[in-house]
């Protein structure tokens, strides 16, 4: 009997599934969980609701290529990409989808979190992206527009950048209802390639229902580049785990990560760079704002193998807690076995600036207006980070804009 590419990943779902089952539930016994409260897991998910395409016109970044994605099957591809692009897994050559299933089968085999098997598990469909220099050296851009329904969907994204090719990539998460939403991405750039990563994440409506659970993994070739700037305003149960792997000398990362919370949202990070090579680069930059019984956490480590003379690497952790109820757990950590190194990790916690309210005050701004300007100047540093503008409109309008009159 013949088994067909939708076969195969019906039995790779159904190995996910099973892996998932034999694992112990997310819970803060879990040292990577630690932080996170699980309640949200019991939270009743609701059925799918209908949408109309045209309402998705406002989440859009204007200028740019847009494919959207629901529940985890690709719903809408543009024109006008270079070929081989954008693929559907189910659309894949016979060896490409071997190439890929091979690969997430050993990953199932070493994974010991149960929510990083439910992107396959709960898997839908997903895409392949990539891009070559093909195109003459410009830039690739797409946006990926994820939307979330209502119930449990799964979406898997492998990612290739060519050497010497350029892609840039923003990744949209809305939630239009009460749902699981769990995105695995793996990301390969070769030698002298450039990715770029725009993630937002925001809800259509007020409330904090849905729960999105991303995991990311990134392997940098020689001189690749790799860039991931994240805006959330969280939900009832959002994490993100991002593995970053420098293998080749001269690869270089950098992380900009922005959450805006109110409410009882929640938004988890937790970051693994690995430099297994000297001459390598990273630079991680994570803010938050809090506010009301908002919960977020940063779980960070930097490791620098041995023999990786010349590597460098930052990590900051900066908090603005508004309420007494809001609540930033933070743990920047630094694992070095080599000895030429430079390398930097802090983090601080704090409240609106008295001194700097009453200067505002003082220059005739009214008290709701001289606090939110505080609350917007210290979120413009990773908004700014963005590589593209409508990104950054985007961004404002879904988070920074609901700092106007708080």
């Amino acid at each position: 009997m013949t088994t067909t590419i939708a076969d195969a990943f019906q039995q790779l779902r159904d190995a996910a599934q099973a892996r998932a089952d034999a694992l112990p539930l997310p819970s803060a016994a879990l040292e990577d969980w630690r932080y996170v409260d699980v309640k949200a897991f019991s939270r009743e998910l609701s059925p799918a609701v209908a949408y109309a395409a045209a309402a998705l016109a406002g989440h859009r970044a204007a200028g740019l290529a847009c494919a959207v994605v629901v529940d985890g099957r690709l719903a809408e591809t543009p024109s006008g990409l270079p070929p081989g692009t954008l693929q559907d897994l189910g659309a894949l050559t016979e060896q490409a989808a071997a190439a890929l299933i091979e690969g997430w089968s050993r990953e199932l085999g070493r994974c010991a979190d149960a929510s990083a098997c439910w992107s396959l598990a709960d898997g839908r469909g997903g895409a392949r992206i990539s891009a070559s220099r093909a195109g003459g050296g410009a830039p690739t851009t797409l946006h990926l527009l994820l939307v979330s329904t209502g119930g449990r969907s799964g979406c898997r994204l492998a990612i290739e950048v060519g050497a010497d090719a350029q892609l840039d990539l923003v990744i949209s998460h809305l939630d239009l209802a009460a749902a699981r939403s769990s995105v695995g991405i793996e990301a390969v750039v070769h030698d002298r390639g450039r990715l770029r990563v725009d993630e937002l994440q925001y809800s259509c409506g007020d409330q904090a229902t849905a729960l999105l659970l991303s995991h990311a993994t990134l392997h940098l070739h020689e001189r690749a580049q790799a860039s991931w700037v994240a805006c959330h305003q969280g939900g009832a149960l959002v994490r993100t785990a991002i593995h970053a792997h420098l293998h080749g000398d001269g690869a270089a990362f950098d992380l900009g990560f922005l959450s805006v919370l109110s409410g009882s949202r929640q938004d988890h990070l937790l970051t693994r760079v690995h430099h297994h090579v000297g001459g390598t680069t990273s630079t991680q930059l994570v803010k938050t704002i809090a506010d009301g019984r908002a919960q977020a956490s940063f779980d960070g480590l930097i490791a620098i193998d041995a023999h990786t003379d010349g590597a460098s690497a930052r990590q900051h952790h900066h908090n603005l807690l508004l309420s007494p109820g809001a609540r930033v757990d933070t743990r920047p950590q630094l694992d070095i076995a080599a000895d030429d190194v430079q390398a930097a990790h802090g983090a601080t916690v704090g409240r609106p600036n008295p001194d700097e309210l009453f200067y505002l005050r003082s220059r005739g701004i009214a008290a709701v207006e001289a606090l939110a300007m505080l609350r917007r100047g210290f979120a413009r540093e990773p908004v700014l980070m963005l590589a593209h503008p409508a990104v950054r409109m985007l961004a404002e309008r879904a988070l920074l804009g609901s700092l106007a009159g708080a």
